[in-house]
């Protein structure tokens, strides 16, 4: 079983190694609930990364003998499915990479919060949780309408009219 000790480790790890990486990226999923609303204990990291196809494998390379990776199945997943995963080998977490943005603008809303410890990282705005949550909703999942929930109950202000209006561009609304 993960434990919350698991997830700081691995945050601080493949912070340590993403933040020198000169790619942009944040922290979204369940661990961004850390942030913006209920927190739960979450399986993986999700990580949206501004990585070209053509790097994956290069990306892979520099992560080291600390990931378990995959570059023929993470090359497959990433033309597919836009994402592929790693798993740390000192923890055993999941560590899912999505590739790019499929919330138009939400690089540039990136916030830096405490999801967990000490550390300070780079993690997606409420507004662009919501909406991500909003479009997991909207293929089934009840966890995520569970997670937008806490999100909108949660104390922490937020952009109600930015939310609608990217919902309304992602055909959510």
């Amino acid at each position: 079983m993960i434990t919350l000790k698991d997830i700081e480790e691995s945050i601080e790890r493949i912070d340590a190694f993403l933040s020198g990486s000169g790619y942009t990226y944040h922290y979204t999923g369940g661990i961004s609930l850390f942030a913006h609303g209920q927190p739960r204990t979450t399986q993986d990291l999700d990580v949206v990364i501004s990585l070209p196809l053509s790097k994956i494998e290069s990306f892979l390379d520099s992560l080291g003998e600390d990931y378990h990776k995959d570059s023929v199945l993470a090359l497959q997943t990433g033309r597919s499915q836009k994402m592929f995963q790693v798993v740390d080998l000192n923890t055993f977490l999941k560590i899912d990479f999505y590739l790019g943005e499929n919330i138009r603008g939400a690089f540039d809303r990136t916030v830096r919060e405490n999801l967990i410890g000490e550390g300070i990282y780079p993690t997606i705005s409420k507004e662009d949780a919501i909406v991500s949550k909003v479009l997991w909703v909207s293929k089934g999942s009840g966890r995520s309408e569970q997670d937008v929930a806490s999100m909108l109950n949660a104390p922490e202000p937020f952009d109600l009219a930015l939310v609608e209006n990217l919902c309304e561009q992602l055909g959510i609304l």
